[in-house]
C-alpha cells in the first residue's frame, strides 16, 4: 500500500509539473517574447526561432514527462526495480541531455547573430549545469535500477 500512495503523490505532482508547463510553455514565454519584440522591434527576426526553441523544449519535457508517468505506474504495482523503469530512466536521462543541447544551440544561434547578452549566456549556463546534473543522476539511476534488477533475479532463482 505504501508504495501505492508513493505512486499516487508522484503523479500528482506530476500533473502539476505537466500544468505549470504548460503555463510557462504557452502562455508566459510567448507573451514574453511578444512583450520584448513589441518593446525592441529590431530583433523581430529572433521571434519565429524562439516560438522554434520553446516549442522543442515544451515537446522534450512531456516526453521526459512521460516516462516518468511510467515509472509512476511500475512503483504502483509495486515493480521498481524493473527492466522497464531502468530504460524510462535512461530515456529520462537522454531527455535532460536534450534540453541541454536545444539551449546550447540557442546559446550559438543568438551568439552568431550578435545578440548573447552575458546575463543571458551566466542563466543558460546554469541551465546547462542544472540539466547535465539531472541527466547524469537519472542515468545513474538507471544503472542502479538494473543491478538491482539482476539482483532479484539472483535472489528469485536461488529460491
Amino acid at each position: 500500500m505504501k508504495q501505492e500512495m508513493i505512486s499516487k503523490v508522484l503523479k500528482v505532482f506530476s500533473v502539476l509539473a505537466g500544468i505549470l508547463g504548460g503555463l510557462f510553455f504557452y502562455w508566459y514565454f510567448p507573451h514574453i517574447i511578444e512583450v520584448f519584440i513589441m518593446e525592441n522591434p529590431e530583433v523581430q527576426f529572433l521571434q519565429i526561432p524562439s516560438y522554434i526553441g520553446i516549442g522543442c523544449l515544451s515537446i522534450v519535457c512531456y516526453v521526459a514527462l512521460f516516462f516518468f508517468w511510467k515509472v509512476c505506474d511500475k512503483i504502483g504495482i509495486q515493480e521498481s526495480f524493473c527492466i522497464e523503469n531502468a530504460s524510462s530512466m535512461k530515456m529520462i536521462s537522454i531527455m535532460a541531455s536534450l534540453v541541454c543541447a536545444i539551449i546550447l544551440v540557442g546559446d550559438i544561434y543568438l551568439g552568431v547573430v550578435g545578440f548573447l547578452h552575458p546575463g543571458l549566456l551566466i542563466v543558460s549556463s546554469v541551465f546547462i549545469f542544472i540539466g547535465s546534473s539531472f541527466a547524469v543522476i537519472c542515468f545513474s539511476l538507471s544503472s542502479l535500477i538494473l543491478n538491482a534488477v539482476t539482483i532479484k533475479e539472483e535472489n528469485d532463482l536461488t529460491i
